[in-house]
């Protein structure tokens, strides 16, 4: 006879029943599908952890349905291969930054001679000279209408109002182009991300230190509600679908937990 699951199993099972059939009238997240339904065909690896989540956040099942949320999303959002993309455009913006910086320098340069021999010579180059005619010919050239029919009247006036000598050159603007990428700290837009690039190289501890992070500020879960090793352990191991060869273990995360503390407790120091 079979053994009906347990009130926590049954609680458990019925939020991520419900976030699949909200996804699914939605037709989004088409991997979180999958981690649910993962989740739900491994209901004797994760019956421990469902005790464990109920006993703690049952009397918040709000807080415990976030948690599923974040959970289902998180292969998605921060997988090996998500993160390795992350890495490369992180790369990618910082060489773009000094190649800008490189470009508009030289840029810069030749705008200056371009003026001078403007100045000294017998031939003129029929160019832009005021900052506000390059705006203009690039809300000419890209169709910005918005900007041609309710602000370039009033840049005008001012431009008519006031001369040259009042406005910054077009080579002084380049510069500045090139001065803010050379000085640009490219940043990740959330901490979850942070958390899965800081390593130097990439491995499944992203995965985890990212959905860990995602819990904490998402879902809320502090020190005073904190998933055990074990439990977690079992979670990550269903998300991710891994084999027996690959499983993690409480061990595994409480090393990794103890790691992330000392670098947090470290920073702080330094600070």
């Amino acid at each position: 006879m079979a053994i009906s699951p347990s009130l926590a199993v049954q609680q458990c099972e019925e939020l991520l029943r419900k976030e699949l059939q909200d996804n699914q009238a939605r037709n989004i997240l088409a991997g979180a599908k999958r981690v649910i339904e993962m989740m739900l065909s491994r209901r004797t690896e994760l019956s421990d952890a469902y005790e464990e989540l109920y006993t703690r956040l049952g009397r918040t099942p709000q807080t415990l349905r976030l948690l599923f949320e974040v959970l289902s999303r998180a292969p998605g959002q921060y997988s090996e291969v998500q993160i390795s993309k992350e890495r490369k455009a992180q790369k990618e913006l910082r060489e773009l930054n000094q190649r800008i910086a490189g470009l508009a320098e030289e840029l810069a340069k030749q705008i200056v001679r371009k003026s001078t021999l403007n100045d000294t010579s017998r031939f003129y180059s029929e160019t832009h000279h005021h900052i506000f005619d390059v705006i203009y010919s690039a809300a000419k050239e890209s169709k910005h209408y918005e900007f041609q029919q309710y602000v370039q009247e009033h840049t005008e006036a001012l431009q008519s109002q006031f001369g040259l000598k009042y406005w910054q050159s077009i080579s002084s603007v380049v510069d500045a182009i090139g001065a803010d990428a050379i000085n640009a700290e490219v940043k990740a837009s959330d901490s979850a991300t942070v958390a899965a690039t800081e390593s130097r190289r990439s491995g499944r501890s992203d995965f985890v230190k990212a959905l860990i992070d995602q819990m904490e500020k998402v879902v809320g879960l502090s020190k005073h509600h904190r998933i055990s090793d074990n439990t977690l352990a079992s979670l990550i191991n269903c998300a991710l679908d891994l084999d027996a060869d690959t499983l993690l273990d409480g061990d595994y995360i409480k090393h990794l937990r103890q790691r992330e503390r000392m670098k947090r407790s470290d920073a702080k120091e330094r600070t």
